[in-house]
């Protein structure tokens, strides 16, 4: 598959994230970070966990981000909060049951990081909201939207959405994936998809 390295048209140099199932030296051992179960995102719930977490994301150079919501925005709600290392670990901080601890036990650090990269997609909603809610300050931040944008070029006035944008870049056969699961996931919360 095509690997295209975004990050380098933010005008920094860093080290560009490997592909997909790619080690490099002296990365962590994969139980560094997760519980006993490795298999799939852990759901991160109490406050113990979150500070660990949180203080172990913090030696990486850069995550990515992505949060959901119910309205997002300064009037909404954040519900959870993903975050994803080059090693594609997947953690998922449930906002909802953790309410302002989760940001007291170190997102709020995180997210604010000069020194971690975060890596996002239209971050305008996910940005006002951790700021109005939780009055987190998103630090070095890369909008992969934006970037995706200034490497593929195009005269439009606007912004393409994720799908638009990996179609761009992905091949045929990822595009066809990529459908596949964007399928299977509106079936999980659109009844009449089934």
């Amino acid at each position: 598959p095509t690997y295209i390295d975004l990050m380098t048209l933010s005008g920094e140099k860093l080290e560009g994230a490997p592909p997909s199932g790619c080690k490099q030296d002296g990365d962590a051992s994969e139980s560094e970070y997760s519980s006993e179960e490795d298999e799939g995102p852990e759901l991160i719930e109490t406050s113990t966990r979150c500070q660990a977490v949180c203080h172990k994301l913090m030696q990486e150079q850069q995550l990515a981000v992505d949060i959901e919501g119910v309205d997002l925005g300064r009037s909404g709600e954040i519900c959870i909060v993903q975050v994803a290392t080059q090693r594609g670990e997947v953690f998922l901080f449930d906002v909802t049951t953790m309410g302002s601890s989760a940001f007291e036990d170190g997102l709020k650090e995180l997210l604010e990081s000069e020194s971690v990269a975060k890596l996002l997609f239209d971050c305008r909603s996910d940005a006002d909201a951790l700021f109005h809610l939780h009055g987190v300050r998103l630090q070095h931040v890369l909008d992969m939207q934006v970037l995706c944008a200034k490497a593929v070029g195009g005269g439009s006035a606007y912004l393409c959405g994720m799908s638009k944008a990996l179609g761009r870049i992905l091949p045929y056969a990822e595009q066809q994936v990529m459908k596949g699961i964007k399928l299977a996931g509106a079936c999980l919360f659109a009844p009449e998809k089934g």
